[in-house]
């Protein structure tokens, strides 16, 4: 029997109920049945948003965009300030521009970023103050202005400061991209010089279209929902720069049978082709290795890490960026080597042999990626030289051996013997010579600069008894005013 709640309000599970009510005066009691039933909607609301085609699609049906993060609005600044925000742990910088919205004095403004992981960008210089007031994005894929004029920096247009700054003189500011690689999570920091007002002070961090978090995901205060979606996907193509248009209905369904909806619009962009990453200039290769995207890929690859077992990606695929055009979706490059996002990847090969022909396994790749953005008719072209070079010596024995001398000459014609286990990783017959007194030995495998060179000890004795051949030998020398009579090696 559960205790007296006469008076209170409780919570009961859903179904049936026993109830018993007893008259406290009498002791009379009577007995019920409550159902408790769900009658209550679950309720569900949707936000519509925009990706690129190689952006991950967040799957919830609230996104917010949270790629601006405000450091300082509408506030005065006097001095040397500083003004933090905190952006949520939403991956890594991959491009990041800078609002700047001020209305100074001039000849005082100086503006530095700091993030996170403590890198400090300065993008503003008081050497370059002067100015009253600054409306411009500072952005290293924007226009460059190089006249020094207040008026190029006053239109809120996109501008490249780096470049632009070193056009009249001033290199080595405002380098936005020294953020690129590091997580986005944690307090970034702006520290403001001068005297004024800021109307807006603000980092966008592009992670493509915006940067998406995903908000919770919705329940049933009954508990036991389930919350599923389904898609028609509008393919467009090239119209507006769209891709495709996904249309998702969200259906959260409570265990009794209540249900509610919303829709979502998720617009879905095409790229650039300056959204992608680009291999290496230089890829180096061992001798023999393959040169094809795949092979390269293949060697610089490493098949034993693992990402996260929660998640179906489980190859990180480290060769991709040595071998391919990549992007990257879900932490991971992805190779683009046919097409993505309507665009379409092609290359070609120039083959050059190394040493003029003689070096065996050596080879340079001169490879021309051609990129055909199929939307605009857009062509852009990257180079990458392959080389697979022989850096490795050859390896052999050279065992030492014993002559006789000829009794009346002190000297004798010796015939070195072949080295022992002569090999070489590149060439499969590989030469040698010998040189030197007394027998130093060097071989070569063709290329300049890879050989091995070893010592053999030519041990000579005299003819007959030590000491009569030791004598006649030393008469024979005096005799030719001293020379000294050498093995001849090359005989």
């Amino acid at each position: 029997m559960a205790p007296d709640v006469n008076g209170q309000t409780i919570t009961l599970p859903l179904g049936n109920h026993a109830v018993k009510v007893v008259d406290n005066v009498t002791g009379n009691s009577c007995w019920g049945n409550l159902f408790v039933e769900d009658k209550l909607i679950p309720e569900i609301a949707c936000s519509d948003f925009a990706v690129t085609c190689i952006d991950d699609i967040p799957a919830a049906p609230v996104v917010t965009d949270v790629s601006t993060l405000v450091l300082a609005e509408g506030v005065t600044n006097s001095g040397t300030t500083t003004y933090t925000g905190v952006m949520p742990n939403a991956g890594v910088v991959t491009d990041v521009n800078i609002v700047i919205d001020i209305e100074f004095g001039g000849f005082d403004e100086m503006i530095t970023i700091t993030s996170p992981s403590g890198t400090s960008v300065l993008v503003w210089p008081q050497s370059l103050s002067g100015c009253p007031t600054l409306n411009v994005i500072g952005d290293d894929e924007g226009v460059v202005r190089t006249t020094g004029a207040c008026v190029d920096f006053n239109d809120g247009a996109n501008v490249n400061l780096e470049l632009s700054f070193a056009g009249f003189g001033f290199p080595g500011f405002a380098q936005l991209q020294n953020f690129e690689g590091e997580p986005i999570g944690g307090t970034w920091t702006l520290t403001m010089g001068g005297n004024g007002t800021i109307n807006n002070i603000s980092l966008i961090f592009n992670n493509g279209l915006g940067l998406l978090v995903s908000d919770a995901l919705p329940t049933d205060p009954c508990g036991n929902s389930t919350l599923t979606y389904n898609d028609v996907v509008t393919n467009v193509g090239c119209a507006g720069g769209v891709n495709k248009i996904i249309t998702r209905t969200w259906v959260l369904k409570d265990a009794t049978g209540n249900s509610s909806s919303c829709t979502q619009t998720i617009t879905v962009y095409n790229i650039e082709a300056s959204a992608l990453t680009y291999p290496p200039l230089l890829v180096e290769l061992p001798c023999n290795a393959g040169t094809s995207p795949a092979e390269i890929a293949s060697y610089y690859d490493d098949p034993s890490t693992k990402d996260n077992v929660n998640t179906s990606i489980v190859e990180n695929n480290e060769g991709y960026p040595y071998a391919y055009p990549t992007y990257m979706q879900g932490g991971h490059p992805q190779k683009v080597d046919t097409e993505v996002c309507k665009l379409i990847a092609s290359y070609t090969d120039q083959n050059f042999a190394a040493c003029g022909g003689v070096c065996g396994g050596n080879k340079k790749v001169v490879r021309t990626w051609t990129i055909l953005n199929w939307c605009t008719l857009d062509l852009k072209q990257h180079a990458q030289v392959i080389k697979a070079v022989d850096s490795e010596g050859p390896t052999y024995t050279a065992m030492d051996f014993e002559v006789s001398t000829d009794p009346w000459g002190c000297a004798a014609t010796v015939k070195v013997p072949h080295p022992w286990e002569l090999h070489d990783n590149c060439d499969a017959n590989p030469t040698y010579y010998v040189q030197g007194s007394l027998g130093s030995t060097a071989l070569c495998p063709g290329c300049p600069g890879n050989s091995s060179d070893q010592w053999l000890l030519l041990n000579v004795p005299k003819e007959g008894s030590p000491t009569h051949s030791k004598l006649l030998c030393d008469r024979l020398l005096w005799k030719r005013n001293k020379e000294r009579r050498s093995i001849d090696s090359s005989r």
